[in-house]
């Protein structure tokens, strides 16, 4: 879920800023072969996300867009952070459809010290070319 605010709209330029909350649900444990020390680690954890967006016309068929996101939160016992980027070029051959061919990254690291000897670190990466397709109506 999220939010956008747009600074400038314009046909041939776009600047926007946004918030999203992303809800990372995370189990993982391990046990060991005596038995003498083992974990469980369940959590729902809401993540926001902030950042901005923008795009301009090249040619008349070809648009530049560029994303970039972050968030970071560290507690006592836990934190992580989330980024996010994206540079793409849509080739626009109608007003209401666009093929993109971009680049992407996307970053979630989480931390959580489960006992005071334990820590337990969930790190999970997107990094990428992508083709995708935008359809406006």
């Amino acid at each position: 879920a999220g939010y956008m605010f747009s600074a400038l709209i314009k046909p041939d330029a776009y600047l926007g800023f946004y918030a999203n909350l992303y809800v990372l649900f995370l189990k993982t444990g391990f046990k060991t072969n005596n038995q003498s020390r083992s974990a469980e680690l369940i959590y729902a954890m809401p993540l926001p996300n902030f950042g901005f967006v923008g795009s301009f016309k090249l040619t008349k068929w070809l648009m530049f867009y560029g994303s970039v996101g972050f968030f970071s939160l560290n507690a006592k016992d836990y934190g992580g952070t989330i980024n996010s980027y994206n540079i793409s070029l849509g080739f626009k051959p109608l007003s209401w459809l666009a093929i993109n061919l971009s680049y992407k990254e996307f970053n979630i690291s989480i931390y959580n010290n489960i006992e005071k000897e334990i820590d337990a670190i969930v790190e999970y990466n997107f990094r990428g070319p992508a083709i995708g397709m935008t359809l406006k109506f």
